[in-house]
């Protein structure tokens, strides 16, 4: 519940995981020492299945819905180092109604740079259409859908704050985190076309939680834009994916979560010594 003290649920390895909300995590993290964050929220259009987020306003309204985001975009403001990264997979959903689409992604800018944070990147995920084919008015024109194919990933960064620790340089890191670190040509590859072609995830949906990103989605994030060593923190972190990138590329992973059956999975799949 907001306004507790997260309890930690899970402490394996590189890897914590806490029970409880994401706006209280300057309790148990330092502010100014997270290197990235990268995550995908609930938002506006999407029903969320789990009675833990019934704090979370009723998906039809979109302004009580994104007032608590920005409050959540606020303590990761706090969480990150200087000129570190905010990285969120957010899309706009069609409300069925006049009203047309939430814009999800509008909203998420705007208050975002509200805050202080730089706007410097969107890629695309480009997921296929293996979550909804075209619809409303199909087969007939004027009143269709476009299927559902591809999602932003924006990408903000925390601008230097003078009462705070900048940034580590990387001449600050050891010699085996920079070499863990290094970029070479698939890296390059990314950065040269940000239409990242990758498919649906499946299996963490396996595991019992519906809206779920692919692991390699996470791995491209975290390896662009943090080093061997750093703290990466999701704070809706749900079947835990961003963690297992975290800890498969040599960082720390910290994640916050509200419902018991989504901490569960987490702890199976980091505590049984093998990432499922």
């Amino acid at each position: 519940m907001f306004g507790q003290t997260p309890e930690l649920a899970v402490d394996a390895d590189s890897i914590q995981v806490y029970k409880g909300d994401c706006r209280d995590a300057l309790e148990v993290v330092k502010r100014s020492t997270v290197s990235l964050i990268f995550t995908s929220p609930p938002y506006p259009g999407v029903s969320q299945p789990e009675e833990e987020y019934i704090t979370f306003p009723e998906p039809k309204d979109f302004n009580a819905s994104h007032e608590i985001l920005e409050q959540v975009w606020r303590v990761c403001f706090d969480c990150l180092e200087d000129l570190g990264w905010l990285g969120i997979n957010i899309y706009d959903i069609p409300t069925g109604g006049e009203v047309g689409m939430y814009p999800n992604v509008a909203a998420t800018i705007k208050r975002c740079l509200s805050i202080g944070f730089i706007l410097r990147e969107t890629i695309i995920w480009e997921k296929g259409a293996s979550y909804s084919p075209p619809s409303g008015s199909w087969p007939y024109p004027k009143g269709l859908l476009t299927a559902n194919t591809y999602e932003p990933i924006l990408i903000f960064q925390k601008p230097i704050q003078f009462s705070q620790r900048r940034r580590k340089d990387p001449s600050d890191y050891t010699d085996s985190e920079r070499t863990q670190s290094k970029l070479g040509p698939t890296e390059h590859a990314w950065l040269m076309n940000p239409v990242w072609r990758i498919s649906a995830d499946r299996e963490a949906r396996a595991l019992g939680h519906p809206f779920t990103f692919p692991e390699e989605l996470a791995t491209r994030i975290i390896r662009l834009y943090s080093f061997a060593g750093d703290i990466v923190l999701d704070p809706f972190v749900g079947s835990g994916t961003t963690l297992i990138a975290a800890r498969k590329q040599e960082r720390q992973g910290v994640g916050f979560e509200l419902s018991d059956k989504y901490v569960e999975i987490c702890q199976r799949r980091f505590q049984q010594g093998t990432l499922l």
